[in-house]
């Protein structure tokens, strides 16, 4: 298991780690994986043998199954891969849309602090839903 600081940001798609994690990730864990360039790979389109990611934060086991990491297609048969790596620093994390796709955030705000919750969307994908702010 890694320990890991992380990011989630909505203006950013992939999931995005260190270089040298990322050709890891893709190398031994993501069957059929190949490097474009800069730390950007495809995978197969079909997802067939990629396995469910899972990622623990503050305790909570958080899933991300191929159809949520396996993003457009590139060319016949290839998809682009919604992990890249990217030097933030060497163990920093930003999870873009492919990992918030499968939460939703609860942010409170009083007068003395600031919290921010992350909360399992049960399944469904939130994909084009509308947030309304209360």
């Amino acid at each position: 298991m890694l320990t890991m600081d992380c990011i989630s940001a909505t203006g950013t798609t992939q999931i995005i780690m260190p270089v040298d994690l990322a050709r890891h990730r893709h190398g031994k864990l993501l069957p059929g994986a190949r490097h474009i360039h800069d730390g950007v790979y495809s995978l197969p389109c079909k997802g067939e043998n990629l396995p469910t990611l899972h990622f623990q934060i503050s305790g909570e086991v958080f899933e991300v199954p191929p159809s949520f990491y396996i993003l457009h297609e590139i060319t016949p048969g290839r998809c682009m891969s919604g992990l890249a790596g990217v030097e933030v620093d060497d163990t920093t994390w930003i999870l873009g849309d492919v990992f918030l796709r499968s939460v939703y955030s609860v942010s409170v705000y009083t007068y003395m602090e600031q919290r921010r919750h992350l909360k399992k969307t049960l399944g469904h994908d939130l994909t084009g839903s509308r947030l309304t702010h209360l």
